[in-house]
């Protein structure tokens, strides 16, 4: 029988891949590129991560902070999540990592300790 706190991690994971989700299909609009989203940019070329457009590079990595600000209650599910979501969309499992740790350095470093390892 799951215990309490596996289903408010289940529920925090999916949650955190719901927002996520969204974030990508609604996404953000980016038609004025910051230093932030160049340097995200760049990184995602260098990991030779596969998205159709710059503007959608940088959907995901404020979509990916979004989704940690949504599950910062329980990181270790939402980090999970996260990387689930992204193999999900064809991504492999170091892509799906190197794309989670990029986005996080960029857009949200604040959560760099969660993903430092």
């Amino acid at each position: 029988m799951p215990t309490a706190g596996f289903l408010r991690g289940a529920s925090v994971a999916t949650t955190a891949a719901a927002i996520f989700g969204v974030a990508i299909a609604f996404g953000y609009g980016s038609a004025h590129a910051t230093a932030e989203d160049d340097a995200f940019i760049g990184i995602v070329k260098q990991l030779d991560i596969p998205v159709p457009s710059p503007d959608e590079a940088v959907q995901v990595g404020h979509g990916i902070c979004t989704a940690m600000d949504a599950g910062k209650i329980e990181p270790a599910p939402t980090v999970r999540g996260i990387i689930s979501s992204l193999k999900s969309k064809g991504l492999d499992k170091a892509q799906s990592v190197g794309l989670l740790r990029s986005a996080i350095s960029v857009y949200c470093p604040r959560y760099t300790a969660l993903v430092a390892r």
